[in-house]
């Protein structure tokens, strides 16, 4: 007996609908499908758009399913769906956000459901088709074109006598990097989310998105993860820049970070585990004099996978780290080794790159 996979959600809280429909919309919506049957189940507002735009699946209005005076919640929706096509009633909710309350309505219509995913829905979104590697290509020129303006800031900087960056007769702040980072990104018809820009002691910790003054002879870091509005697609880059000199331990950490990534980039490939890679990485920086540590006020060292998937997730799989698998052609992935140290700042360098059959290409 074949599975029944129902989703529930929409393009953003649920991106297995936006990937086997195509259709996005700002209300939920129900996805089920069974064997080849595929269905996309829509408010009757969403129907003629859904009709015109959704791809790959049969387009069903809740009128249709329901009738036109009646109305009920998604549970009902697949109830009456299920007895449509003469199915069991017994059905996988899938996806990671699956809401709790649909899958105890479900129950409560006589449903059985269990939570579960698709293994080969999983694998499809990993490998990415032409068509979603240029999407993925286009953001990743986004994000290359925000970061090129906030180095070009960052260069143009003057500092003060107390160390302290101004431009244009303004001090240079995280914020103030932020801003123009966005301001490329939706030019671009994309939007950045959670975009770090974080100097000195701040960029210790790898997801700290920085606030405030950023100063001379320190590490700045500044990642970059746009979404474009139109598919969906992300792209990821990571840079470390400074103005002016750098202390000595400083640059030997960035000097070990660019020789890391160069290490990682070459070992991408078909069938090679992404498991391995992080573990070259990791044993890269160990033999290079830069250790790990774990203390009462936090990590230090190199304390995050080498990198990971990204698509319509920011991050997804497949993943570069101790538990990474098998790697095939198709496939995109960041690659960004990182140091971290108290008293040195942080330095990470992040490129996105797509499995190829021989190797890899960076995006």
């Amino acid at each position: 007996m074949q599975n029944t996979y129902v989703m529930v959600g929409n393009a953003d809280s649920c991106p297995d609908i936006r990937y086997l429909t195509g259709f996005s919309a700002p209300d939920d919506v129900v996805v089920a499908v069974s064997g080849k049957k595929r269905v996309l189940i829509v408010n009757d507002m969403e129907y003629g758009r859904a009709l015109s735009e959704a791809r790959g699946c049969e387009v069903v209005s809740h009128s249709q399913l329901l009738g036109v005076r009646k109305r009920g919640g998604e549970a009902a929706l697949v109830k009456a769906w299920l007895v449509r096509e003469g199915l069991p009633a017994e059905v996988i909710c899938s996806g990671r956000y699956f809401p709790f309350c649909v899958a105890a309505a479900l129950n409560d219509e006589g449903i059985r459901a269990v939570p579960g995913e698709d293994a080969g829905l999983r694998q499809a979104r990993m490998v990415k088709s032409p068509e979603e590697v240029s999407f993925i290509a286009e953001v990743q020129n986004t994000a290359r074109a925000a970061m090129s303006a906030a180095g070009r800031m960052i260069a143009d900087a003057v500092p003060g006598s107390d160390g302290i960056l101004n431009l244009d007769g303004k001090t240079l702040t995280s914020e103030m990097l932020r801003s123009e980072i966005r301001k490329v990104c939706m030019e671009r018809g994309c939007i950045d989310e959670g975009t770090i820009a974080a100097g000195g002691e701040q960029a210790v910790n790898p997801h700290e998105c920085g606030h405030g003054p950023l100063r001379t002879g320190e590490w700045i870091v500044v990642d970059i993860f746009p979404r474009s509005l139109d598919t969906g697609y992300h792209g990821d880059m990571t840079r470390t820049f400074a103005n002016g000199r750098v202390s000595g331990r400083r640059m030997d950490m960035y000097k070990a970070v660019e020789e890391a990534q160069k290490l990682a980039l070459s070992m991408l490939g078909p069938g090679v585990s992404g498991a391995s890679v992080h573990r070259a990485v990791a044993d890269f920086f160990y033999v290079s004099g830069f250790r790990t540590a774990f203390g009462e006020e936090g990590a230090s060292g190199f304390f995050h996978s080498t990198g990971h998937g990204v698509g319509l997730e920011i991050h997804e799989e497949p993943r570069l780290s101790s538990r990474g698998g098998m790697l095939s052609a198709g496939m995109t992935v960041t690659v960004e080794p990182g140091l971290y140290y108290p008293g040195l700042g942080g330095v990470r360098i992040e490129d996105l790159a797509l499995v190829t059959g021989d190797g890899c290409m960076v995006l």
